[in-house]
């Protein structure tokens, strides 16, 4: 490839899409897929609930962040931890296509999660030097949507080639294996583009690896950006924003797949990748997108409060129909289904993809200076943490309250956040943020 395609190709357009579908996939690997894996192998909600436990990594990344900086190019560091990731998911494919014990593909999700804690404080570090200020808003919004594309891809049509595959008479393990699979290739073609389109030098970079990070040094580098006036309330935000999402979410394929019997809908898990994929896909996109314009017209200012309302949305959702099951009405595309649940896990998807894109933004722009990888991966890190605890209980949690018991229980949770929010100094987050310091 002539140099001139080259620099054609490594510019914010050709890069940011799919650095996130590779962020997002791998997520999607070890926080989602083990739990519907396990579930399809019989194991009970408790067990399921836990498998979030293989994102933990994740949300300590921010101590990734002082390998980061201690040196190396960031580029490097983003293309080699990608290239681990994808080989660890040919590994778990393997796995089970060879039928060995289950805690070798166990072992194998836990050493993903590790991975993907130093991927995703290269890339995102990458992806904060790359971009000028005036550009971060639109590629925010672009990254969110690219990422919530992967997602969906790898809860959606991942799960429903899954379930088909264990329609046509192939084990669980079978059928999972040959999904990790394609998993696998499809990772291989994104690092490939990556490795292309990347550039080999940003603005910033040079002033990062002047600077030789110590645990010391970043310990207090982390005081002095908690000491920020108003910091310590939006990290305590940040912390406790996504915690009724987090058990909704893991336990909401339970409940689409366990009998009525148990409280549940008795849905298949092609019907289960069908809803939360393929379905809510368009929708979610342009829900987002609406999300992205809604935060780049309004601010944090004008959003924030909104989008913990939408966030606790689909809790009262699930709610309802935990309390009041559907019966099925009809037939989409060969499967059994209920226009009341359509109905409801498209609104589930409206209401998460419009209220990610503040807090994403929230994210951004908390993380500023040389470091600001760093920054940003711990104030990430401290959502993912609020994130992964509560799911790995919520199994727990379901069976000494049953379903109807705990999805109220999040209706009422997912509120007092909202007593935070007047402590975000977002007018001058966002001021530093267009100045570029």
């Amino acid at each position: 490839m002539s140099r001139r395609a080259i620099d054609a190709i490594q510019q914010p357009w050709s890069y940011v899409p799919t650095m996130a579908l590779f962020q997002s996939l791998v997520f999607c690997f070890v926080s989602i897929l083990p739990g519907l894996f396990l579930k399809s192998l019989g194991a009970g909600n408790e067990l399921v609930g836990l498998a979030s436990i293989f994102a933990l990594p994740i949300a300590f990344r921010f101590l990734a962040g002082i390998a980061v900086d201690r040196g190396g190019n960031i580029r490097t560091w983003s293309l080699v931890t990608q290239l681990l990731s994808t080989a660890t998911a040919v590994a778990a494919a393997l796995s089970l296509l060879a039928g060995a014990p289950l805690g070798v593909t166990l072992g194998l999700f836990a050493l993903v999660g590790l991975i993907a804690a130093f991927q995703d404080v290269a890339t995102d570090g990458f992806f904060l030097f790359a971009l000028w200020p005036s550009e971060k808003a639109f590629y925010c919004n672009l990254k969110v949507q690219l990422y919530r594309i992967g997602i969906l891809i790898g809860q959606g049509l991942y799960v429903m080639l899954a379930g088909r595959l264990i329609l046509d008479h192939h084990t669980p393990s079978e059928a999972w294996g040959r999904v990790f699979l394609l998993h696998a290739i499809v990772l291989a073609a994104l690092l490939l583009w990556n490795a292309l389109s990347f550039p080999r030098h940003v603005a910033g970079e040079s002033d990062r690896q002047r600077e030789t990070t110590t645990f010391t040094r970043w310990l207090r580098m982390i005081i002095a950006f908690v000491r920020t006036p108003g910091m310590g309330w939006t990290l305590a935000f940040i912390a406790l924003f996504r915690v009724a999402e987090s058990v909704l979410t893991a336990m909401k394929a339970p409940f689409l797949l366990d009998p009525v019997a148990k409280g549940g809908l008795g849905l298949s898990l092609q019907d289960v990748g069908f809803l939360n994929g393929v379905l809510v896909f368009g929708i979610s996109l342009l829900g987002g997108i609406a999300g992205g314009l809604w935060v780049q017209r309004k601010g944090l200012k004008g959003t924030l409060v909104a989008a913990v309302l939408l966030l606790n949305l689909p809790n009262a959702v699930f709610f309802w129909l935990a309390v009041h099951p559907p019966l099925v009405a009809g037939t989409v595309l060969g499967m059994h289904l209920s226009w009341e649940v359509i109905a409801c896990l498209v609104a589930e998807g409206v209401a998460n993809s419009v209220a990610l894109a503040p807090s994403i933004y929230l994210l951004i722009v908390c993380a500023q200076g040389p470091h600001r990888a760093s920054l940003f991966a711990f104030a990430s890190g401290v959502m993912n943490l609020g994130w992964t605890l509560p799911g790995t209980i919520s199994g727990f949690l379901q069976k000494a309250m049953g379903y109807p018991a705990l999805f109220f229980t999040l209706t009422l949770a997912g509120l007092p956040v909202l007593l935070l929010i007047r402590s975000i100094p977002m007018v001058a987050l966002e001021s530093r943020d267009q100045a570029g310091t």
